[in-house]
C-alpha cells in the first residue's frame, strides 16, 4: 500500500472513498444475507449495494485518474479542496441511504414527510457533489501537458469523464423532475433485469444514468486496452471509436426511456413500437 501513502493528499482522500464504500458493500452484503425484509419487490439492501459497488468504482477512478496528472496539478489547492468535498459528500450519501436501507424505507422518491423531502434535496446536492468533480478532473487530463499517459488514454479518459457526467447530470435531472424512473404505463405483470431492477416493458431512466456514470470508468479502461494492444496512432482512434459507441449507449438509452421504450429495444431499428403498444 506504499503508493497510496506516497501519494499525493487528493489522491489518498479518493482511495479513502473508495475504501469506504467498500466497506459500505461488504457490510450491506452480509446484512442481506440475514435480513428477509423487501421493498418494492427487492431486498431492502439492494439499494446499499448498488449504490455501494457504483462508488467504490467511482472513487477509484478518481484516484487513479489523478494519479495519472502531473505532480503539480495532484497537489494543488483545486483538487485537494475538490478531494475534500467530493469525500465529505459521499460520507452523506453513504449514511442516508444506509440508514434509509435498515429502516425499510426508500432513500429515493421519499417525500412523504417535510423532513424527508429535505433530507432527499440535501442527497440530490451531495449527489451532485460527487459527480462534478469528475468533470473538472476530465478537463484537466486533457490540459495538462505533464500527464505520463498515451494520447488514447488521455482523450478517452478526458472525454468520457466530461461527457459522462454531463448525460449523469441530465438523466439524474428528469429522474429527480419526475420523482419516477419510468415513462408509460405499467404493466400487469412487468418484467425487470434481475440485479438491476430496469424495466423490460416501458421507459426507465436508470439504464441511461447507468451507462453515464459508469463512462467515466468505461472509457479509462478502453484507453488503456487501446494503448496495451496497438500502436498510438490506431489506439487513438480505436479509443475514440470506443468512447464515440458508449457515449451513443447513454444518448440511445436516454432516447428510449423518454418514448417510454424499454432497454431491451436498444438495438432495434428507430420507429418500432414498445413492446407494451405492440402486445396491447
Amino acid at each position: 500500500m506504499t503508493f497510496i501513502t506516497e501519494a499525493a493528499l487528493s489522491v489518498q482522500l479518493m482511495w479513502a472513498g473508495a475504501a469506504l464504500c467498500l466497506a459500505w458493500f461488504v457490510l450491506s452484503c452480509t446484512v442481506w444475507l440475514f435480513d428477509g425484509r423487501t421493498l418494492f419487490g427487492e431486498s431492502v439492501w439492494a439499494k446499499p449495494i448498488r449504490f455501494s459497488a457504483s462508488l467504490a468504482l467511482h472513487y477509484a477512478t478518481f484516484a487513479i485518474v489523478i494519479s495519472w496528472l502531473s505532480t503539480g496539478w495532484q497537489t494543488g489547492l483545486t483538487l485537494t479542496i475538490v478531494a475534500w468535498i467530493a469525500v465529505g459528500s459521499l460520507v452523506f450519501q453513504v449514511g442516508f441511504i444506509g440508514i434509509q436501507g435498515a429502516r425499510g424505507e426508500p432513500s429515493h422518491f421519499n417525500t412523504k414527510t417535510p423532513l424527508m423531502r429535505k433530507l432527499e434535496l440535501t442527497m440530490a446536492i451531495m449527489a451532485a457533489l460527487v459527480t462534478a468533480p469528475m468533470a473538472l478532473v476530465g478537463v484537466t487530463i486533457l490540459v495538462d501537458p505533464l500527464a505520463d499517459i498515451a494520447s488514447a488514454v488521455r482523450w478517452s479518459t478526458g472525454l468520457g469523464l466530461i461527457f459522462g457526467t454531463v448525460m449523469t447530470f441530465i438523466s439524474a435531472y428528469h429522474l429527480g423532475k419526475r420523482q419516477n424512473p419510468f415513462f408509460g404505463d405499467k404493466p400487469v405483470t412487468e418484467r425487470r433485469i434481475l440485479g438491476l431492477d430496469w424495466s423490460l416493458d416501458r421507459g426507465d431512466l436508470r439504464p441511461a444514468h447507468f451507462f453515464a456514470t459508469h463512462m467515466m470508468q468505461a472509457m479509462p479502461i478502453a484507453g488503456l486496452i487501446a494503448a496495451a494492444w496497438f500502436s498510438p496512432q490506431v489506439a487513438l482512434i480505436a479509443a475514440l471509436v470506443a468512447t464515440l459507441i458508449w457515449a451513443w449507449l447513454a444518448v440511445e438509452s436516454y432516447r428510449l426511456a423518454l418514448l417510454g421504450r424499454p432497454i431491451n429495444q436498444l438495438l432495434q431499428r428507430r420507429g418500432l413500437p414498445s413492446i407494451s403498444s405492440a402486445t396491447s
